[in-house]
């Protein structure tokens, strides 16, 4: 995701994530669009023999999405040899910058970064470049400086499972809302790849978009706004189960949980609970974070080693729904 200045509406997200207007997704650094060059070995601290050593910062712990990377990148490194460090960024960026400050005068070997805002963390990762240490970033992207590689979910191609799940359960008619957190790119490249479907169906009306932090607490303030200002609406679309999670709670607050659903991203187990009561909370398109975390180290390791490596490791993900839950693997550590 990534994260801007927070501006236009509540959630400090210029909408677009929902849109808003001025945020825009930085196409090249999302896409595949090339390959880009690992730091030497040397970095790793190779040439003294000692084992190296392997930094995380994210943009927040308080996210079971963001506990499962922590855990399975830190599992991954030590098996692999290296040491571990982490940082849990508060979703301050200022704090983030520093973070990774620290982390350099510390001589790490490289450094798996998880922005809390694409735009402000740019020269934090040139700091690292000068220093030959690689960035790899995970789940949301810089909007600059050289990275070893993104990895991440395709979160347009979620964006547009969870669209043809509306549309479909929906038989193209209907009003819906939107849950943004457009400061960051994937929330931006999820929104654009559910409006790609919801384009294909005029009779669906996005009557309310508004931005939250992608977190639970302001998503419900900002849900209730919402239902008390549409009196007829369909569905919730929400960036990420935190944030449906927190529409859930706004909807039965307001005693409507039989008049619509909600849809989202990420299949967590909390989610996946909400969706086996057949309540509000109808499908999420899962990611898969141990997955990420995993081929984020990977990725670092070949970085290290003087290996080219593709601009965009692309994660797979699935929809879930009450009908396909038996299927569903989870975030198994």
């Amino acid at each position: 995701m990534k994260r801007r200045s927070l501006g236009l509406l509540a959630f400090g997200t210029c909408l677009p994530l929902i849109g808003l207007g001025g945020c825009k997704v930085n196409k090249a650094s999302d896409k595949a669009a090339g390959t880009s060059e690992g730091a030497s070995s040397a970095a790793a601290g190779g040439s003294t023999g000692k084992p190296g050593t392997i930094a995380l910062t994210l943009m927040t712990y308080n996210n079971p999405f963001f506990s499962v990377i922590k855990a399975v990148a830190r599992k991954t490194a030590e098996a692999k040899g290296f040491q571990f460090r982490e940082h849990d960024s508060q979703f301050d960026a200022n704090k983030q910058a520093a973070a990774i400050e620290d982390f350099l005068a510390q001589g790490v070997s490289a450094i798996l970064l998880n922005p809390v805002d694409s735009a402000a963390i740019v020269k934090s990762v040139e700091k690292a470049n000068q220093k030959g240490v690689p960035v790899i970033t995970i789940d949301v992207n810089a909007d600059g400086g050289k990275l070893a590689t993104f990895v991440a979910s395709d979160n347009f191609k979620l964006g547009v499972l969870t669209g043809e799940y509306i549309a479909d359960r929906l038989k193209g008619k209907g009003k819906i809302a939107l849950l943004t957190h457009p400061t960051v790119t994937s929330g931006l490249n999820r929104q654009q790849g559910l409006k790609s479907v919801l384009a294909k169906h005029p009779g669906i009306e996005i009557v309310a978009e508004q931005a939250t932090r992608g977190e639970r607490l302001t998503s419900v303030n900002v849900a209730e706004n919402i239902l008390t200002a549409n009196r007829k609406l369909d569905c919730i679309w929400a960036i990420n189960d935190p944030t449906a999670l927190g529409a859930i709670q706004a909807i039965k607050h307001a005693k409507r949980e039989k008049e619509l659903f909600v849809a989202a991203i990420d299949g967590s187990p909390e989610a996946v609970e909400a969706i086996k009561q057949d309540g509000p909370f109808a499908a999420s398109a899962a990611q898969y974070p141990q997955k990420m975390a995993v081929a984020a180290v990977e990725q670092a390791l070949r970085a290290l080693k003087g290996e080219k490596l593709e601009a965009f490791y692309s994660i797979e993900g699935s929809l879930v729904t009450k009908d396909n839950l038996g299927s569903y693997p989870g975030w198994a550590e």
